[in-house]
């Protein structure tokens, strides 16, 4: 069973399913998404794009890419370590050019970018992790993969909501005993 466990690290013929079923998901996810923005602008003006659909749109472009690069029947796994390597490297700078220029205009890292922005960042990391041990053929390989594409998925549901609705509010606290 432990073997046929570690082939699946390293086989994507193995992850097809899944990866039939995320591509498709964040794909109409993202249609979704542009449908309600579109109705968004018109009626609170263009300055909504500014707040994170961009980098909301990366996040589920890469797992759309990524799902398709799985997909590709009998593909090499270095070529696919490559691809998906690649994607994650996209992420990373797109990412640091994203705190940088957050940090650049406010002078300051907002909440919203300390509180979520690691959790992205793991993802994107764990992508590219996935990809140099496939690449090197050891390690976890395609778990990694799959963890970091369901999570952006997930990222990405989180980021969606919030351009929707907004940030959650701090909750009011609540004085227990006397008072």
């Amino acid at each position: 069973m432990l073997e046929s466990l570690m082939d699946a690290a390293f086989h994507s013929e193995a992850w097809h399913e899944l990866y039939l079923m995320l591509g498709g998901v964040a794909a109409v996810l993202a249609g979704l998404q542009f449908v309600v923005l579109v109705f968004l602008v018109e009626n609170q003006g263009p300055q909504l794009l500014r707040t994170g659909p961009r980098t909301n749109y990366l996040n589920i472009g890469a797992v759309i890419a990524v799902s398709g690069f799985m997909l590709i029947p009998e593909q090499p796994r270095r070529a696919l370590a490559l691809e998906i390597s690649l994607v994650a490297g996209v992420l990373l700078v797109e990412y640091a050019l994203e705190v940088i220029g957050l940090y650049r205009r406010a002078g300051h890292f907002p909440k919203r970018m300390l509180r979520w922005g690691p959790v992205r960042y793991a993802c994107q990391l764990t992508l590219l992790a996935g990809g140099v041990s496939l690449a090197v053929h050891r390690g976890p390989g395609l778990y990694l993969v799959g963890l970091a594409t369901v999570a952006l998925v997930l990222s990405f549901l989180q980021s969606s909501w919030w351009t929707l609705q907004g940030p959650p509010e701090k909750a009011p606290s609540t004085s227990v005993g006397g008072g």
